[in-house]
Parts: C-alpha cells; structure tokens; sequence
C-alpha cells in the first residue's frame, strides 16, 4: 500500500470512530399500557419510561395514540444522581397527539436536554414545585402543549440555549410560577 493510500485509509478510519454509524440508533416505541420487552418493537410497544429512560444516544422515541400517565420521571436517571439522556428525539405519532399525565413533586416530569427534543406531545403535570417540562442546556420543545397546576409549579422550565417552538407552557395554580 503506498503511503498517500494508507493515509487515506487511516483518516477514513479515524472518522468513523469519531462519528458512529445511524444505524448504531434505534427506533423505540411507547403506547399507553405496553409491556413489550426490549428493544420497544413497533410490534411490541413497551410503556413510555422504559421507551424513553432506557433509550441510548441518538435513538427515536415514539409515543404512540393515547394517554400515559407515568409514575416516573422521563428523559434522566435519578436512581444513579442527575444523568440526563443526551440527543433523544421524542415525538407523537403522526396525526395523533398523545397525551402524558404526571402527578409530582417537586421535580419535572419530562427532561430534555443537549441535542434532545420532544415534539407534538401534550404534557400535564399536577402537584407542588413541578414543572411539567424541563429543556436544558440545549434541548428543544416543538409543537408541545405543556401545563402545570398546583403549588409553585411552571409548566416549561427553559435553560441555557434551549429553544421553543411553537409552543404553549400554561401554569394555572395557587401560587406563582
């Protein structure tokens, strides 16, 4: 091999190891009561935090018709401190919003943050001090209906580059957001 060849060949090397393949990322998929097991088949849907909290980098989430009411919060690891989930994508399904309702405290219910996003979803949350969504340090909302009642809530609590796109963050509760 001449040298200008195997200089090409170790820089076509270089980069894919820098820069893993899509196919590294997979599709997941959520409905209202699922139970599929891993990896979230679109044949075998599995229930919204294991579709979203076990989801690796660069994986599409989608939250198939219906209402979810999760008992967790989505999108970080709060078990092993604050490990939030990087570059998710998180949507409805096409022509159909689903609804996620959370009853918390203290705590947002979904986190997006660098690179994620969570798009036509309708997110409510109920309870004192939580948000019913959190974008971090560069996370997007887009088309997201979010509301919080209760107790000092906030329906969007928005940080560090993260953008919103048309979007409505409603909070209707005693005391302010």
């Amino acid at each position: 091999m001449t040298l200008t060849k195997a200089s090409g060949f170790i820089a076509a090397l270089a980069l894919a190891c820098a820069f893993p393949s899509a196919a590294a990322a997979a599709d997941r998929f959520a409905e209202p009561g699922g139970d599929g097991a891993e990896p979230c088949a679109q044949s075998d849907p599995c229930d919204i935090a294991t579709a979203v909290n076990d989801a690796n980098q660069g994986d599409d989430i989608t939250l198939l018709p219906g209402t979810y009411t999760p008992i967790v919060t989505l999108g970080i690891d709060l078990s092993s401190g604050f490990d939030p989930k990087f570059n998710l994508t998180i949507h409805g399904a096409p022509g159909a919003r689903p609804v996620v309702n959370f009853s918390s405290s203290s705590a947002s219910a979904f986190y997006i943050t660098t690179g994620s996003s969570l798009r036509d979803v309708d997110v409510n949350v109920t309870g004192n001090s939580a948000s019913a969504v959190g974008a971090l340090n560069g996370g997007t909302l887009e088309r997201v209906n979010a509301h919080a009642s209760g107790t000092d809530g906030a329906a969007c609590s928005v940080t560090n580059q993260s953008m919103v796109r048309d979007s409505v963050c409603w909070y209707s509760g005693s005391g302010g957001p």
